[in-house]
């Protein structure tokens, strides 16, 4: 196996180095995994969706060579972890004669550029399905999963659904990462507060934001699952509000909806403008993101993703008392966002057969997702491996036992974590009138919400036929 050198310093999510006792035993219970790694992930969790075609090595010929991106987030080392991965993708590279190469994914405009040049992955792990889409740069994997009688039920069927198009399915989930939110229950307690209740209500949960606030102090009651610089980041709050961004096919938008208005309206008037809560990557507070604006003292509570619970949640003050709680029932019921990663096939490589039998060992098998568990955390791909996952975490570190983990796996299971729809095409022009316009509103620098929202949705509308825009931009419409 050949690696390219990993930059760590721009991959590293949060920065942060772990210390803590229990990561030797983490290493060892990889290198037991490893060890007792069937070649192929074949056996009971292939049973029910087909099995695993390879072909056998053939010592005579050398090696074919395959680029894989795996997912490049939350390692507390990535040089390490990238060791590491090879050790488990060693098995698989000896049965079928393959060399791994393991390359960092930067940006899917970078992957584009790479793939339309002849010089992309023959894996590639993205975060924003349409560009690729829009350019034909995919693979139809539709056959290949009826071929082999994989059903797509393993996976998470919010993902699931969100991959699927009229013409087939061309990506695979990459992650599964969804959120809870971490409580510092200390902060309840100095407040003379009551602890909400875990099935919390919206309406609950904006009063437990009030009771902890202190904006003279800029102290936060909370955070929130929602950051302007990342289209995935905000699309699945209008849904949990009975809206969309765009329509079912990723072709208009649709924001100037009574459920997005009404969405909109709760967030800022509700949360942002009275200084209550911040979004979860907020300039306000220094670049912390998520739960690391709790760990600072910035806000009492946080949204937290699985593969913040090495790095934040366990190097909390031991005199922090905290627990983990479900997202709030939303006026659409429940509903919890989801990543939108995921893998795919390069529909230019050179190496297709090799390249599905690949990409099934890492989404259908267990071996590659069970180290990915060990290595950070790590939410599986497979819905059936998360009560694995939550016994691995409370076997690691057993402070996060009764903490909450269950709530995890309850957005996954019952399939309330989706990811919120992209646009298929021209996405960095939509998501970038959106993030000028969200962050316009959250600056105050506009104050009504439905203008807002319908002259984007005019100028994305433009950008979409192709014919040049003449609604207002961003900074045009009403300021307060």
């Amino acid at each position: 196996m050949s690696t390219r050198p990993p930059q760590s310093a721009a991959h590293h999510e949060d920065g942060t180095t772990v210390r803590w006792e229990p990561r030797f035993r983490r290493r060892a219970m990889l290198q037991r995994a490893i060890s007792g790694a069937a070649i192929l992930a074949v056996g009971p969790a292939l049973a029910a969706c087909g099995s695993v075609k390879s072909a056998a090595p053939n010592p005579a010929h050398p090696p074919q060579s395959l680029i894989f991106q795996p997912y490049p987030y939350g390692y507390p080392d990535i040089n390490t972890a990238f060791k590491l991965m090879e050790q488990v993708l060693e098995p698989f590279e000896k049965q079928n004669n393959v060399d791994i190469k393991l390359v960092l994914f930067n940006t899917d405009a970078d992957n584009v550029s790479a793939i339309i040049g002849g010089d992309g992955p023959d894996i590639i792990y993205g975060t924003q399905y349409g560009p690729y889409l829009s350019q034909n740069l995919l693979m139809n994997l539709s056959p290949l999963l009826q071929q082999d009688g994989i059903s797509t039920s393993i996976w998470s069927k919010g993902q699931v659904e969100y991959f699927q198009r009229p013409n087939g399915t061309f990506a695979i989930p990459g992650t599964i990462e969804t959120f809870v939110y971490l409580l510092n229950l200390s902060d309840f307690d100095r407040a003379g507060i009551s602890y909400p209740g875990t099935d919390w209500t919206l309406e609950e949960f904006l009063t437990s934001a009030q009771a902890l606030a202190n904006p003279s102090k800029q102290h936060f009651g909370t955070n929130f699952a929602m950051q302007w610089d990342d289209v995935e980041g905000y699309q699945w709050f209008f849904e949990a509000f009975g809206g969309s961004i765009n329509n079912a096919q990723g072709t208009t938008c649709t924001l100037n909806t009574s459920p997005c208005i009404q969405a909109g309206n709760w967030l800022y008037e509700q949360l942002i403008w009275p200084k209550l809560g911040v979004t979860r990557n907020s300039a306000r507070l220094g670049g912390k993101w998520d739960a690391k604006q709790l760990a600072a003292g910035d806000v009492s509570m946080s949204v937290l993703a699985p593969i913040q619970i090495l790095t934040v949640v366990l190097t909390l003050p031991s005199e922090i008392n905290w627990t983990m709680y479900p997202f709030p029932t939303f006026p659409a019921g429940k509903m919890n966002w989801a990543s939108a990663g995921f893998f795919a096939i390069n529909r230019e490589t050179k190496h297709s057969n090799l390249a599905w039998e690949f990409l099934k060992y890492v989404t259908v098998g267990t071996d590659w997702q069970r180290a990915m568990i060990q290595m950070n955390f790590l939410g599986p791909i497979r819905t059936d491996l998360w009560p694995e996952w939550k016994a691995t975490a409370e076997e690691l570190a057993p402070s996060l036992k009764n903490k909450g983990l269950q709530y995890y796996l309850d957005a996954v299971e019952q399939g309330y974590a989706v990811p919120g729809t992209f646009f298929d095409s021209n996405d960095s022009h939509t998501a970038s009138a959106l993030d000028t316009t969200f962050a316009a509103l959250a600056s105050r620098q506009q104050t009504d919400v439905a203008a807002a929202f319908s002259a984007v949705q005019n100028q994305i509308r433009a950008i979409e036929s192709g014919a040049p825009s003449t609604a207002p931009t961003a900074g045009s419409a009403q300021a307060g």
